[in-house]
């Protein structure tokens, strides 16, 4: 792995770079044209340069938006993730060193949508629906089970859980989604022994196959609701 991202950092090393933004996780060290950008407080700290610090604050993820606020303007985009922000400050940074005016940036912001199945919203016959199912990681899906938690309505999961992890992953999985759903629909038998583990009897539901979907999301599901799809296993494990 840290061969990979030498390899990847050597692009930095290039004398035709003008300038570059490297997030806080790259752990690479500032140079008078390479600055680092994230959520910590001591960013960029630099000897002999004189530099803004390139914060990530008040990062306010909801069901409608994400928003924060670099360089003291606030921006927002209606993508759902509160790891967007990362993203979109990224496209700022380059943004303004493009040339781009406040408004310009503002305006291209209101315009970028979600992409199919990454956390995108669906309002189909009075319910909510959060489609993540291309999401299969442990962060991926506990960020998208905060979102749902802000919900003040009914709320139902369906995934299979995570597949090719290690038991203690699925098991934070069980327990958070216990914590933040009513209704816990279990796709497959792969984690389902997992889930009985930790989620109350009365609020799981186990699916055998794709074929029952239709017919459970009838029965189980009413106007109201908020239904996450999160992970989609592969051939319906």
């Amino acid at each position: 792995m840290e061969n990979i991202r030498n390899t990847k950092m050597e692009i930095l090393k290039t004398d035709r770079l003008k300038t570059a933004w490297i997030h806080e996780s790259a752990s690479v060290k500032p140079e008078s044209n390479v600055h680092t950008f994230g959520e910590k407080e001591n960013l960029d700290i630099r000897s002999n340069v004189d530099a803004p610090k390139y914060i990530i604050k008040d990062v306010k993820a909801t069901l409608e938006s994400t928003s924060f606020t670099l360089l003291d303007v606030t921006y927002s985009a209606s993508i759902l993730g509160a790891f967007n922000a990362m993203n979109l400050a990224a496209a700022v940074l380059v943004a303004k060193e493009l040339g781009l005016s406040e408004a310009q940036i503002q305006k291209g912001l209101s315009t970028i949508q979600s992409v199919p199945h990454r956390l995108q919203r669906i309002d189909a016959g009075g319910k909510l629906i959060l489609d993540d199912s291309f999401n299969g990681n442990i962060d991926g899906m506990l960020a998208s089970f905060d979102l749902a938690s802000t919900y003040e309505g009914r709320k139902v999961l369906i995934t299979p859980g995570l597949v090719e992890v290690d038991d203690a992953l699925n098991i934070q999985v069980a327990k958070e989604a216990n914590e933040v759903f009513d209704l816990v629909v279990v796709t497959g038998d792969l984690n389902y022994a997992i889930f009985k583990d930790y989620v109350e009897a009365e609020k799981l539901v186990k699916l055998a196959s794709k074929g029952e979907m239709e017919g459970m999301l009838v029965e189980q599901t009413r106007v109201g609701d908020l239904i996450l799809f999160a992970n989609d296993a592969p051939s319906f494990v």
